[in-house]
């Protein structure tokens, strides 16, 4: 590995390539520090679809440790790595690290090097941090002062709890689940509903939403002499349903 050093890299002079290269998720662990009672409210801006009115569970704390490895054998290459679509980039200069803040992440830090080596990165989330996904991107350079290469990106989640709901709690919220899609399969025009389809995209709907969603459906179960009306809250549906899919799948990525 070349052990370059100096100022920043300018962006202007990033080309990609097309070298047989892994990144990978090398190491996933929890320390579990301490355990607490939760009781959320879901009622008023904190509403979903499916959850209302105060649940009791309880929080797992843990230091959480999530690593990545950019794989490059036998090529010699100078690794650093650009965090959250550029908005921190690690690069070996004298003083660098070892560890700082995820850029918009509270409660997690990156260690760089990690273990001691430049192609492998850590995130650890402190004990109660809010799960958030960490986008990392590699950079290298083949050779010292030589031009500097996109390489692969992977993004990963990692926390600091973990919340465990009472099971009749979620079995009721997986059948009201269920219904809601079936609800809404009735009216969103646009799509064709497939049995045992993933329902992920429901939780997008929270908050005031959920309840505005609520209230188009109970309308336009109601019928009523306004045919206008009722196309246009069908309409409204389907739009806040694709909305609703969207977000889903952007934060699948």
């Amino acid at each position: 590995m070349i052990a370059e050093t100096g100022s920043r890299p300018g962006r202007e002079i990033y080309r990609r390539t097309m070298a047989n290269h892994t990144l990978q998720e090398c190491e996933r662990s929890e320390e579990i520090t301490g355990r607490r009672v939760v009781i959320e409210d879901y009622d008023g801006s904190h509403a979903t679809l499916c959850r209302r009115g105060l649940w009791v569970g309880r929080d797992i704390l843990f230091v959480q440790t999530v690593a990545l490895c950019f794989e490059h054998d036998p090529d010699r290459l100078n690794v650093f790595w650009s965090l959250q679509n550029d908005t921190e980039i690690l690069y070996p200069v004298p003083g660098t690290g070892p560890t700082g803040i995820v850029p918009n992440t509270p409660g997690i830090r990156w260690i760089w090097p990690y273990q001691g080596l430049q192609h492998r990165i850590a995130f650890v989330g402190v004990p109660g941090a809010t799960p958030f996904a960490v986008q990392a991107q590699v950079l290298y350079q083949e050779e010292a002062g030589g031009p500097i290469i996109t390489g692969p990106s992977a993004s990963v989640e990692v926390s600091g709890r973990r919340t465990v709901w009472p099971p009749d709690k979620l079995a009721e919220e997986e059948r009201c689940r269920q219904a809601w899609y079936d609800i809404l399969s009735r009216y969103v025009r646009w799509k064709e509903p497939r049995t045992g389809e993933p329902v992920m995209w429901l939780d997008e709907i929270h908050g005031r939403d959920a309840h505005e969603v609520a209230a188009l459906v109970d309308q336009v179960e109601a019928g009523g002499d306004d045919p206008e009306l009722i196309a246009a809250v069908e309409q409204e549906l389907s739009a806040r349903v694709l909305r609703a899919q969207v977000r889903a799948a952007r934060r699948a990525r």
